[in-house]
């Protein structure tokens, strides 16, 4: 998770390695990696960003990439602690 961008420590491993691997860095965003899935948490304007990687009916891109979902974080869910996903 990378937490919002005026947060103290400018450096964490999240944020190298979100840098790393879209040569940019997502603040306040969750992305979460598994042998089976990726899955993206952020907010809708970032989660454009993705879009072009979402797997349609939740099947893996290739036989080396695991499915790709978006999940949209919106303010609502936010103010109310995240409530479920």
């Amino acid at each position: 998770m990378v937490g919002e961008s005026n947060d103290e420590v400018q450096y964490s491993k999240s944020s190298a390695l979100q840098t790393w691997l879209f040569n940019c860095s997502l603040p306040d965003t969750l992305l979460i990696m598994t042998k089976t899935g990726i899955y993206f948490l952020g907010s809708e304007r970032k989660a454009q960003f993705f879009s072009p990687l979402e797997s349609k009916d939740g099947l893996p891109l290739s036989h080396n990439v695991p499915a790709f979902t978006i999940l949209n974080r919106d303010k609502v869910r936010v103010a109310s602690g995240w409530g479920e996903l």
